[in-house]
């Protein structure tokens, strides 16, 4: 029986999870396009993520209400965006894979002063094949997702991260590899052991990432582009 109502409730958390991918995928694609239009700015972005995922994100008191109407949508809103944060880790993380200020191979380099509409920007003026991808914004949207099954969440972190609760030993069957020094020393790592000290007080966060690319359609605005391409995937193109 207790093997049983395991596997129901991960089956139904699991399910949840798979819902909340496919809105962090549309969630990706709302925010490219919002940031094509306005600029590439960050906040613009993570505004227009925040409101496709308004029906799985918790309001002040921490409970899911899904929006029923209209008004119950626009008061949803605006408490999920007040509250990024809900005493857990930020909600929703925009980062900006492309283009950077200072990019090369698989990512292009773009300024503020550099006219996404013209010719000579788009058709790789430096005479490498990833010219066009300069007035291609690509972003990365993470939705940090609150398990909320009981028994099943903490199950399902602990081997999604990859540690037990002591965080001694690493899940090799699920993780594929060791955890290694430089895992140690990344972003993500320090990503991991903020979760994992929410997890340690009983609630569990899991990071779920998509990515979007869409055509510049507006310059963009000063200080909005990194310098290079921090999202958690990035596949070499080569150059």
């Amino acid at each position: 029986m207790p093997l049983f109502v395991f596997m129901m409730m991960g089956l139904i958390q699991l399910g949840l999870a798979h819902q909340a991918r496919l809105m962090t995928r549309y969630a990706a694609y709302k925010a490219t396009r919002a940031g094509a239009i306005h600029r590439a700015k960050k906040d613009v972005m993570t505004n227009a993520a925040l409101a496709v995922l308004v029906p799985l994100l918790p309001g002040p008191d921490g409970k899911i209400r899904p929006p029923k109407d209209e008004g119950s949508y626009a008061t949803a809103w605006q408490q999920v965006k007040n509250n990024q944060y809900q005493n857990g880790p930020k909600m929703v993380i925009t980062t900006i894979c492309n283009p950077t200020t200072n990019g090369s191979g698989a990512t292009g380099r773009l300024s503020p002063n550099d006219d996404f509409d013209d010719p000579q920007v788009a058709s790789g003026r430096d005479g490498d094949w990833v010219g066009f991808k300069r007035t291609r914004l690509h972003a990365q949207i993470t939705f940090n997702y609150e398990l909320l099954i009981p028994f099943a969440n903490g199950i399902l972190f602990w081997a999604t991260v990859g540690v037990k609760p002591d965080n001694q030993e690493t899940f090799n069957t699920l993780r594929l590899r060791n955890r290694t020094s430089s895992d140690q020393a990344s972003s993500s790592a320090t990503t991991a052991q903020t979760l994992i000290s929410h997890a340690k007080q009983g609630r569990y966060f899991l990071p779920i990432r998509a990515n979007w690319a869409m055509r510049l359609q507006s310059n963009v605005a000063q200080g909005e582009l990194p310098t290079s391409n921090d999202c958690k995937v990035n596949f070499n193109q080569g150059s």
